[in-house]
């Protein structure tokens, strides 16, 4: 569907979504992925399904923040709605939708 056909409930404002995530980085992720740890500017998961491990690393600072990359799978992306709508098997609309509600917009 697209945005023209879309009432104003459906549609999500990506950039929005993600900039308003980018200061909070750190705590949604701990929200989404309560398995993972801060490994100094990462943030540490086994895998996409979230359990405890390495292989799955977050950036939460910098210029990078938000790239994340899975050195077993191969799996990378360059932003916290990929990253959900990865982990969750979803679009990312309604990763988007998810965290607009996790963080109130």
């Amino acid at each position: 569907m697209s945005r023209a056909n879309e009432t104003r409930s459906e549609w999500v404002d990506f950039r929005k979504v993600e900039a308003e995530a980018l200061p909070r980085l750190e705590g949604v992720l701990r929200a989404l992925f309560p398995n993972g740890r801060r490994d100094g500017s990462e943030f540490r998961i086994g895998s996409l399904a979230g359990e405890k491990g390495d292989s799955l690393g977050i950036r939460i600072s910098g210029e990078k923040a938000g790239v994340w990359a899975d050195f077993a799978t191969g799996d990378s992306g360059c932003g916290l709605i990929g990253l959900v709508a990865a982990s969750r098997g979803t679009t990312r609309t309604e990763a988007a939708r998810l965290l607009a509600d996790m963080l109130g917009i």
